[in-house]
């Protein structure tokens, strides 16, 4: 019982990293950067949009510079190989794994994906 409480704590707190791993670009002094590896090839710096329910990041910069300025949406945010976020819908869309390499400057604590897909910058 003990070490799955603990478990959920690690979890529920891992959820609110996961959140946070995409923060609204400019909108407060605690705002980050994370950075992404993604399986495809691509690497990005992005923060995160936290007015809504699911995991949406708005990409800074891209190794694909035609990515510079997307969102990516994601469908699945995995910690430590639990599922912690799923978004519904987006059922006909490629899905692209990508993993957190730093959080702002920093490693990550636990192996973070967020699987999902990138849309085009609009404008």
């Amino acid at each position: 019982m003990r070490n799955s409480a603990a478990l959920l704590a690690m979890l529920v707190f891992a959820a609110l990293i996961a959140g946070a791993a995409f923060a609204s670009p400019g909108k407060s002094p605690n705002d980050g950067t994370e950075s992404f590896s993604c399986k495809n090839g691509v690497t990005f710096t992005g923060t995160a949009t936290m007015q809504s329910h699911t995991a949406t990041g708005h990409v800074l910069t891209a190794s694909d510079t035609s990515l510079d300025g997307a969102v990516f949406q994601a469908k699945y945010v995995t910690i430590a190989g639990q599922l912690v976020k799923t978004t519904p819908g987006f059922d006909d869309r490629q899905l692209i794994d990508c993993t957190v390499t730093a959080i702002g400057d920093e490693p990550p604590f636990a192996e973070i994906h967020f699987i999902g897909f990138f849309t085009p910058a609009s404008g």
